[in-house]
């Protein structure tokens, strides 16, 4: 096996992506804009389960291997690990969002004196001081498994 394989992937952008896979140790990197953001972007993604992206230049014969190698280094389960994360952290971006519009409704509900007393604001700001709480070890965990991605994500930097 060689030590790398280089892979020019047409995207959106004019000129072709580089897709980089080194095998010793397995690491994988592309000049697309998503891997810029330090995002897994979908064409390393694709590489790794053995598709073609759209792979202008380079051995598609080795995409089996690239796999293997994908299977053998726990990237597939580092990118699950991420999507959770990424899907808890929105699930309580909601209810964070959702427990600040019942909190502002509550206090113009009082303010505007639809209400007589501020029962409903400290309940609802209690709920939502919780759900914001809530979201700081979901946002944690996006960053930890996104970090534990950088392994073998390359990002350009």
């Amino acid at each position: 096996m060689p030590e790398k394989t280089v892979y020019y992937v047409q995207g959106s952008a004019p000129e072709p992506y580089i897709v980089e896979v080194n095998f010793f140790p397995f690491t994988i990197s592309c000049t697309c804009q998503a891997a810029e953001n330090q995002l897994p972007c979908k064409h390393r993604i694709m590489i790794l389960q053995g598709d073609d992206p759209g792979i202008v230049k380079g051995d598609k014969l080795k995409l089996d291997e690239i796999n293997s190698a994908a299977v053998n280094s726990g990237v597939f389960e580092l990118l699950k690990d991420y999507d959770d994360a990424k899907a808890e952290r929105k699930q309580m971006d909601y209810k964070a969002e959702n427990a600040f519009g019942k909190y502002r409704t509550a206090r113009l509900d009082l303010a505007q004196k639809k209400v007589k007393t501020d029962k409903a604001v400290i309940k609802t700001r209690a709920d939502m001081e919780a759900a914001i709480d809530a979201i700081i070890p979901a946002v944690e965990n996006t960053h930890i498994a996104l970090k534990a991605l950088h392994g073998i994500f390359k990002f350009n930097y």
